[in-house]
């Protein structure tokens, strides 16, 4: 294993390299830190590049600058030959055929995801695929092993719960399920205690993870239930009934929160007494993880650095017997402690039953009223289907220009709507896209399917800068104007000869007047019979109203910056950062 460490990390210093970090003879971390994007995780991951790169005497490090050898293009030409050369073994092996695939494809984009031209989780997950990553998780010696000894633990548990009480109904809760690696492994040595099994809880930060679970095992195993969960959140308030499970199972997943001790209290909250934790973590550093996984900003997460491993947010055997005893479970001990040479560890510790949460007590303003979200879109016009492409005579330029941006809008909300599995109509436009369950690895089938309907070409990043759909809306609106002219020429064309006056009456329509209310009509010579016209049910009235407001001197021209969609945010002027 050393030699392909070896090889890894003059493939590393070869990225490094052609990415420019390492040109100077003599840098200083703060120096290379300042050239990536995203400093505060990518820079953790480069410090520990640089260890590595410096452990295996690519680099010279005296205390405060590190030295590079000269290198040069060709040099990265031979390093990559050789790799070419090495990988066929690789690929050959079912053991290692997925390694080999996911670090190279990780270190092939390492200069770009440095650069923040694209994000980690795009290339992990292309499309929101799991081709990458599944085979990491199962299918191959060391993975299947580790999985095995989780599934045979969870099975000696079920057995004794039979055994005394043979009416048995077991409820199992996996967090982070994933791409199913360990799911896979359970649920077959689940098989012959199927009446016994109540439920299934496969749990996971993305929605994505559960289009492939319902795909794959949703109709093998009618038990299994999905959710998302949380582990940086109170378990209540999302879905996991407290003390409602017997086991709960989590395949490396533990390590990738802030602080291990609440993460642990969160674990117990969903565990019943007695019931059981199976942990599949990781035993030891990797310069492979490194590359792959260490890309994600869910590996710099932790806070508590004094409980984890050097550059990396594992946990010793030892540490985690001493954090588990410490937050109440207890007969801690670790079945497979003869392998862990190979990398992972299993975990297995029981609840005492004493739970310690932190109360949450926010106000959700923002979910209080289904009606109070509809309402903020129920002014809004959709033109679903419609032919916005359809000529209009004598609308002035802006009716046409915020024809577009319905269209727009509508696109927006009905993908997003596919994508997470949510009623539209619960889309609130001002709501963050993180709020109903968009992630990064969601997020690329988004854009992709964004760019196809409406033939831009947006990043993936773009979500996350704009972050709702009347921010997302006004970037598209801005920075690609020349491909929405392409989809709608009217959207450029000027009016005649710039005048804004209208060729008859029945023509003199004014469009904000599209949006006061139920009793509004939009014309049919603008929409023509597939209109839809969203129907308030509620009325307000705002009685009364003085204050400051952002980039308007009046109430006036609040209203007009709030109706022409003006964007108010700007840095505090108030006060001293």
């Amino acid at each position: 294993m050393k030699e392909i460490d070896d090889l890894l990390c003059r493939l590393l210093y070869c990225q490094l390299w052609d990415f420019g970090l390492l040109k100077g003879k003599a840098v200083d971390l703060d120096e290379l830190r300042n050239q990536v994007h995203n400093r505060d995780f990518y820079g953790k991951w480069l410090e520990v590049s640089m260890a590595y790169l410096t452990h295996f005497h690519y680099l010279t490090f005296d205390g405060s600058v590190y030295t590079a050898e000269e290198w040069s293009s060709s040099e990265s030409d031979k390093v990559w030959e050789e790799w070419d050369r090495v990988k066929e073994d690789w690929l050959l092996n079912p053991d290692t055929k997925s390694q080999a695939v996911l670090v190279e494809t990780m270190l092939r984009a390492l200069p770009d995801i440095l650069a923040g031209k694209v994000l980690a989780t795009e290339v992990m997950f292309p499309d929101s695929s799991m081709d990458l990553v599944e085979g990491i998780y199962k299918d191959n010696m060391v993975a299947d092993y580790f999985n095995r000894v989780i599934a045979d633990s969870a099975v000696a548990y079920i057995k004794e719960r039979i055994k005394q009480d043979p009416a048995a109904q077991i409820r199992i809760l996996e967090i982070g399920a994933g791409t199913g690696g360990t799911s896979a492994m359970v649920f077959k040595q689940l098989e012959p205690y199927k009446e016994h099994i109540r439920e299934y809880c496969y749990t996971d930060l993305s929605k994505a993870f559960f289009i492939h679970a319902e795909k794959k095992y949703g109709l093998l195993y009618p038990y299994m239930t999905c959710r998302v969960f949380d582990l940086h959140k109170p378990v209540s308030g999302q879905g996991i009934d407290a003390g409602g499970y017997d086991l709960a199972i989590a395949t490396n997943v533990l390590h990738a929160t802030k602080n291990i001790r609440q993460t642990l209290r969160n674990v117990k909250v969903a565990l019943r007494k007695n019931g059981l934790i199976l942990l599949n973590e990781l035993s030891g550093e990797s310069l492979f993880t490194h590359l792959t996984f260490g890309l994600l900003e869910g590996w710099w997460l932790y806070e508590d650095s004094v409980l984890r491993m050097p550059g990396s947010p594992g946990l010793f055997p030892e540490t985690w017997r001493e954090v588990l005893e410490t937050e109440g479970f207890r007969s801690t001990f670790f079945p497979a402690i003869e392998n862990h040479d190979l990398g992972q560890q299993i975990i297995v510790a029981e609840s005492d039953g004493i739970i310690r949460q932190q109360e949450d007590f926010s106000f959700p303003i923002a979910n209080s009223s289904s009606a109070a979200k509809s309402l903020r879109n129920s002014n809004e016009w959709s033109l679903r289907n419609a032919p916005v492409t359809a000529r209009i005579t004598g609308i002035h330029a802006e009716a046409k220009e915020q024809a577009v941006r319905n269209h727009v809008v509508d696109v927006i909300r009905r993908k997003l709507s596919d994508a997470l599995k949510v009623d539209v109509l619960s889309i609130d436009n001002e709501e963050s896209f993180a709020d109903y369950g968009l992630d990064s690895i969601l997020g690329v089938h988004l854009v992709k399917i964004l760019n196809e309907s409406l033939h831009i070409e947006l990043e993936t990043t773009s979500l996350f800068d704009y972050s709702c759909v009347n921010q997302l809306t006004a970037f598209i609106m801005n920075n690609q104007r020349a491909a929405l002219a392409g989809l709608f020429p009217e959207f450029n064309e000027p009016i005649g000869d710039g005048s804004t006056e209208v060729a008859s009456e029945e023509a003199a329509i004014d469009y904000n007047n599209f949006r006061q209310g139920p009793d509004s009509r939009v014309p049919e010579q603008l929409l023509g019979e597939t209109a839809i016209l969203a129907e308030s049910k509620d009325s307000i009235a705002i009685v009364g109203m003085s204050g400051r407001f952002a980039k308007s001197r009046t109430v006036d021209e609040l209203w007009a910056h709030l109706a022409n969609g003006t964007d108010l945010i700007e840095e505090v002027s108030r006060w001293d950062l």
